[in-house]
């Protein structure tokens, strides 16, 4: 792998477009919700609110990243969450949990997508026989952030 050096600039240098490019662009989506939602079965669910529309530069690598708290219901089971862009599955976390156990997942994708605008959204689901929630408040919100890392 390549190693990369970030821009450092040295006193009296101009800030150029070139070396502006190097920097990271910081948080370019965001979203969350407060409240919860669901009962859903096995099949991945979109979780309403939890997508996000960003417009990607060329040659920039971002991060996709979340945090959602699931409960399981019915009978003890495997809850799953899912970072999507479209229907393809960036990443995917699976937790078996026992009868009203809960679990909060934290997920990340890195990518270096092509540019334009790309969406991207959470999806959860249970295995067959039990049912996930997603359990949110103003407290504790569930969110998808998407972060502009820099050049790739």
């Amino acid at each position: 792998m390549a190693v990369r050096t970030a821009y450092d600039p040295t006193a009296g240098e101009v800030l150029t477009a070139v070396n502006l490019e190097k920097m990271a662009g910081g948080w370019i989506g965001y979203e969350q919700v407060i409240t919860n939602q669901g009962p859903f079965g096995p099949a991945d669910t979109d979780l309403t609110g939890l997508s996000v529309a960003v417009t990607v530069g060329a040659g920039r690598r971002i991060r996709v990243s979340c945090l959602v708290t699931l409960a399981v219901g019915l009978a003890a089971g495997r809850l799953h969450l899912n970072i999507n862009e479209g229907a393809t599955v960036l990443q995917h976390s699976e937790e078996d949990q026992g009868l009203n156990g809960y679990t909060t997942v934290e997920l990340s994708a890195v990518l270096t997508p092509t540019a334009g605008v790309h969406t991207y959204k959470l999806q959860a689901g249970a295995s067959t026989g039990t049912t996930a929630t997603l359990s949110a408040s103003a407290t504790g919100p569930a969110y998808i952030l998407v972060e502009d890392l820099g050049s790739a």
